[in-house]
């Protein structure tokens, strides 16, 4: 398996694992019991579907295209998508959608012209 985090909640019968991998999420929802001090106790596992996250950039051409912000937009972290991007009006300004919960700091743009900032911003927006 590669990265995984193992995060244990006592006393509320909860364990935590995260992982970057899709194989890896993959096997551990295979799991279906734990065995503890030669005890075995049955388990259900599951990936949640993730929270989109919206946040901004700045310093964009005015005139960019939402096909453009798409196709010239990635992220530096494995996994993490852009889903949706577009211009906020007149200002160099656009607005963006992960596919995670959290942003990422920044956005490589153009093919690696450009590291942008990233700022997470209002949900309701």
């Amino acid at each position: 398996m590669s990265s995984l985090s193992v995060c244990i909640h006592q006393g509320c019968n909860i364990i935590i694992t995260s992982t970057p991998d899709l194989d890896t999420a993959n096997q551990v929802r295979q799991i279906d019991s734990l065995k503890l001090a030669s005890k075995a106790y049955a388990i259900a596992a599951y990936v949640p579907t993730p929270e989109p996250s919206k946040a901004v950039i700045h310093g964009l051409n005015t005139s960019t295209s939402e096909t453009e912000l798409i196709d010239g937009l990635r992220t530096t972290f494995p996994g993490v998508e852009v889903l949706q991007a577009r211009m906020l009006g007149a200002i160099r300004t656009a607005y963006l959608t992960f596919n995670m919960r959290n942003a990422p700091r920044s956005v490589i743009y153009c093919g690696g012209e450009s590291l942008l900032p990233v700022q997470a911003n209002d949900p309701n927006m």
